[in-house]
């Protein structure tokens, strides 16, 4: 299954609107707590692939392991944006190549992880923005105030959010499916990773 480039800017935009400080639907309020949710991603994703039962089955499934995350002060053991956009997009492709629903719940959980890299790189540059700031405050600067507060860090998300998600969605389609055709479902590989995807709920 591939991606279009469409598709894939279209899954971008949805990963940053659903971002911890994405503006677009109010941060945490529609955002974090409603699109980042991959109970709902699994649907957008659907709609967007064009598969809408393999999405919510796919986001049901990585929901259940997220369930009961929490990300207080913007701590975050995994991100859930990432497994929400990225996970959850590469399981579906898995699935609908063959792969079972628990080895996608596999992918995204790792997802998840590797995605803290870029959640807490997007917070130290979101620094940067708020040294600037505060500097526009002392100096009684209001349009400086909400450039730095408001544009800066929404920059920042589309850069560090959007984008890679596109990018990452995009090509890693065709490398999601070259890894289905390598391991075979009957193969160790994918049933250790159906297992793992099983058990990782209980966990």
């Amino acid at each position: 299954m591939e991606v279009s480039i469409f598709q894939a800017i279209l899954i971008g935009i949805l990963a940053y609107a659903g971002s911890l400080s994405g503006a677009l639907f109010l941060g945490t309020l529609g955002g974090w707590y409603v699109l980042s949710r991959p109970l709902v991603s699994g649907l957008l994703i659907g709609l967007i692939l064009g598969d809408i039962t393999t999405g919510i089955l796919v986001g049901v499934a990585i929901q259940v392991v997220f369930i009961a995350l929490v990300t207080p002060g913007g701590a975050m053991p995994q991100d859930l944006n990432a497994a929400a956009y990225i996970g959850v997009t590469l399981g579906v492709i898995s699935v609908k190549s063959g792969a079972t629903i628990e080895s996608a719940v596999a992918i995204a959980t790792a997802v998840g992880v590797v995605g803290t890299i870029f959640h807490n790189f997007m917070m130290i540059t979101n620094s940067f923005w708020n040294h600037r700031a505060l500097a526009s405050v002392e100096k009684g600067d209001t349009k400086g105030l909400f450039f730095n507060s408001l544009i800066g860090t929404q920059i920042t998300q589309i850069l560090l959010r959007a984008v890679p998600t596109a990018i990452i969605v995009y090509f890693g389609a065709s490398v999601a499916d070259k890894i289905i055709t390598m391991f075979p479902i009957d193969s160790f590989t994918m049933r250790a990773l159906s297992a793992l995807g099983g058990l990782l709920p209980a966990v």
